[in-house]
């Protein structure tokens, strides 16, 4: 069992109070569709409140080691992701997969980074566990790195879709 750390910076031009107030509104979250690896996320839950929880769903497009499949169906690569939101702008995350469960932990954290009154960056930092056993040991780092590569990849898309005012 390993663990592969990430980090996404995501970069605006504009305030932090509007990029975090922006990621506050459900409109925002279910606006997001055709991103890479997580394609069109569907909003199961949102709650506006202090703090705002979003809930979303997708299957994700993974492309697994041929041996790896043995262990994972693509097919099943379906996920909730719990997002928490504070008025700060920090925030958590934890991605809970339908199937396996007990294979695949992925989580992290939400960083809001002022730099002027028309720039910020937002630090999403994450991890992702896999957990094939003794007999899939060989594919772990594989899987993480394939699932970690499209998670940065879906979330600086996101980043480039959201529209900031």
């Amino acid at each position: 069992m390993s663990v592969k750390k990430f980090l996404v910076t995501q970069q605006f031009e504009a305030s932090s109070e509007t990029v975090h107030q922006t990621y506050r509104q459900e409109g925002t979250w279910r606006s997001f569709g055709g991103l890479p690896f997580v394609g069109d996320p569907v909003v199961t839950s949102f709650q506006a409140s202090d703090p705002t929880l979003i809930e979303t769903s997708y299957r994700v497009s993974i492309d697994l080691p041929p041996l790896a499949t043995t262990f994972i169906d693509p097919e099943k690569m379906t996920f909730v992701e719990a997002t928490t939101l504070h008025t700060d702008g920090s925030g958590s995350f934890v991605i809970v997969p339908d199937h396996y469960g007990k294979l695949l932990k992925a989580s992290g954290r939400i960083e809001m980074v002022p730099f002027d009154t028309n720039r910020c960056e937002r630090l999403i930092h994450g991890s992702v566990e896999v957990n094939l056993g003794w007999s899939g040991k060989l594919f772990e780092g594989p899987v993480e790195d394939t699932i970690v590569t499209g998670l940065k990849q879906a979330l600086q898309a996101q980043a480039d879709q959201v529209s900031v005012h």
